[in-house]
């Protein structure tokens, strides 16, 4: 999975250095930018649930684009216009999260990776599968609130339909077909 997180950053680092150039001037470097600030300023713990880079912070108006001088950046104004306020995910996570909760996420994310494995086996399709799926939520995650949106619900299907997983509610069990 890394292989291929490290060739699509190969392949986007134009892309990626463009992005960094616009500095706290737009809204997704912003994101990123002051997400790292944060971390730095209120380590291991972020600013809080529903305090950066989600809906959430806009609807309670969260104090901490102004402290650090991101609210009046086109589409992260609380008040008036926030539509890019969530249009980044990993930002939302260390933000609000601070480095522990991101490093509990990431242990999250891993344990399902590997559940996966586990589960799919010797089975080639279905680990190009899942190497290409959780590759794919990794990397997009770095440009949209992929976890959070409905997407993530049709990657759930997608998982469950080559995972090919059948409970039997009655009885608590699960049955992993082949």
């Amino acid at each position: 999975m890394f292989i291929i997180l490290g060739a699509t950053f190969f392949l986007l680092k134009d892309k990626l250095m463009l992005y960094l150039s616009y500095g706290i001037t737009a809204a997704r470097p912003a994101l990123y930018f002051v997400g790292i600030e944060i971390v730095k300023d209120l380590f291991p713990f972020g600013t809080g649930l529903g305090t950066f880079a989600s809906y959430l912070s806009t609807a309670y108006n969260s104090p901490v684009y102004a402290q650090y001088g991101i609210q009046n950046v086109t589409g992260l104004n609380i008040e008036t216009n926030f539509v890019y306020v969530s249009d980044t995910y990993w930002p939302y996570i260390f933000g609000q999260f601070g480095v522990l909760g991101a490093l509990l996420y990431f242990t999250a994310i891993l344990f399902v990776y590997k559940n996966c494995m586990r589960v799919i086996g010797e089975r080639k399709s279905g680990f190009i599968t899942i190497l290409a799926t959780f590759s794919y939520i990794l990397a997009a995650c770095f440009a949209e609130s992929l976890l959070t949106n409905a997407t993530c619900v049709i990657f759930g299907l997608l998982l469950g339909y080559y995972l090919n997983v059948n409970l039997d509610t009655r009885h608590g069990v699960v049955k992993h077909n082949e």
